[in-house]
């Protein structure tokens, strides 16, 4: 009998495994198996209070956002894969101060040929945050979830600098 962890490092395996297995098969296919991906470029600029970090912070937070996200579509007999690459710099300021920040980050979603969905994100942030996350879109669950900060320690840091009351 597997213990609870056991189980859990093997599905990791697995899916892990899966997804590996599939990518090479997805960009070696021959030409007549598989189409040339998809590329597609999209610019951003979005600037406005930022509602979620004025209330953590008590005080009103500016936030712009400046980037661009390239989009990769790949088809083949195995599945599709479809990469985001994210590009982003962000600053946020308050009377108190301002913080500039860039975000980087890469979401990969493979669809095998049975609908089966695997969605890998993997990037950086802000004040040391990085990490992954394995989600089995089909069914909803996290399969691999891997954090070096959560998201609200970086905005308890972000707020030190925007609130230093």
């Amino acid at each position: 009998m597997q213990s609870p962890q056991e189980s859990e490092a093997d599905m990791r395996i697995r899916v892990l495994g899966a997804l590996v297995a599939a990518i090479p098969a997805v960009w070696n296919a021959s030409p007549a198996e598989a189409s040339r991906p998809e590329i597609t470029v999209e610019e951003f600029n979005v600037s406005g209070v930022s509602g979620n970090l004025s209330a953590a912070c008590g005080v009103e937070v500016f936030r712009t956002a400046t980037g661009r996200v390239l989009f990769q579509r790949y088809d083949g007999p195995d599945g599709v894969l479809e990469i985001a690459h994210f590009h982003t710099d962000v600053v946020a300021s308050s009377e108190f101060g301002e913080v500039r920040f860039p975000v980087r980050s890469i979401e990969k979603l493979f669809i095998t040929p049975d609908g089966t969905s695997y969605l890998l994100i993997a990037g950086q942030g802000p004040f040391g945050m990085h990490g992954r996350l394995l989600l089995d879109v089909t069914v909803e669950e996290f399969v691999v979830r891997e954090a070096a900060k959560s998201i609200d320690e970086a905005i308890a840091e972000l707020c030190t600098v925007l609130n230093p009351a």
